[in-house]
């Protein structure tokens, strides 16, 4: 019987987790948390916000309740490969944990974070270029967001060394108990990568979940509309809260939301600084690819 996780998709951010989650939730012989991205384990990071980390652990531990029947039951948080400490925590939770982890190409996903996090509110420099020369300023501690989850996530570079950060889940979990799949061909094929990672599981292999597009590209209309609605003034959420039914405040709330995000895609990196990025990644690309035994360095060259 099944009563707390024995296996965590680890990361990486905007790399398919999302999706991931969604389509093993469909298998019927697999519980995952309702909730995405507690974040449980990973005390390095002291988050201002407690919204994005789950420190309670009856709250966490509840999010496994419908696991009885189950073969198995896992979680989706992005920031444990990340973390320094997520794989000691997990590690002292779990002895026999299985880690997954979904890794992309880091010049593609530092892009595509800063795009989600503007969209979001934790984002305040709109110019791409800019963001990535604010992290030394970051790493002082200063020109960080009201709504940032913790000071370490703007330091859009280092999420994406993976190669240290695997490394530690590998000296403690083994590489027998861990399955890294490549974003690409998550993308590109779905049911291959999804049997295989059943199989990891121990689950049936043969079943097929509905593939969908999950969290699709958009972009703001408005970035001073989003900041507000992310971080609204306290008198006027208060005169809203006072003036109208909970119902009535989330549909406005949601509403104005859709019509601030325009569908249409965002606008590509520019091709100067996306051959910039790689040609920075490229060290990191080729450990990568030594440790996991197969050649990533196209990553750098596209």
């Amino acid at each position: 019987m099944i009563a707390e996780p024995d296996f965590f998709i680890a990361g990486a951010p905007k790399s398919g987790t999302t999706a991931m989650d969604n389509f093993l939730k469909q298998h019927p012989e697999i519980h995952i948390a309702g909730r995405k991205d507690m974040n449980f384990f990973g005390s390095d990071f002291k988050p201002p916000h407690p919204y994005f980390f789950e420190r309670d652990k009856d709250k966490y531990l509840a999010e496994f309740k419908g696991a009885e029947g189950k073969k198995c039951a896992g979680e989706s948080s992005v920031w444990y490969l990340y973390s320094k400490r997520a794989a000691v925590e997990i590690k002292a939770f779990n002895p026999k944990a299985r880690i997954i982890v979904i890794l992309r190409n880091p010049a593609d996903a530092i892009f595509s974070l800063h795009g989600q996090r503007l969209l979001v509110g934790i984002e305040t420099i709109v110019d791409f270029r800019k963001a990535l020369a604010a992290e030394a300023e970051r790493k002082q501690g200063k020109r960080i967001a009201p709504r940032t989850p913790f000071p370490e996530s703007l330091l859009y570079r280092e999420i994406y060394h993976y190669t240290e950060q695997l490394q530690r889940f590998i000296a403690l979990f083994g590489r027998e108990n861990m399955h890294i799949i490549i974003y690409d061909e998550f993308k590109s094929d779905n049911t291959g990568v999804y049997r295989k990672l059943c199989e990891f599981l121990g689950v049936d292999s043969n079943f097929k979940p509905v593939f969908s597009i999950i969290n699709p590209p958009v972009k703001l209309r408005n970035q001073r509309l989003n900041r507000f609605l992310q971080v609204p003034p306290i008198t006027i959420k208060s005169a809203v809260k006072a003036l109208l039914p909970r119902a009535a405040r989330q549909f406005l709330h949601d509403r104005l939301h859709d019509l601030n995000r325009n569908k249409d895609k965002r606008e590509p990196m520019p091709l100067d600084l996306c051959r910039e990025l790689q040609r920075e990644f490229v060290p990191e690309v080729e450990r990568l690819s030594e440790l996991l035994n197969r050649d990533l360095t196209h990553w750098t060259k596209t």
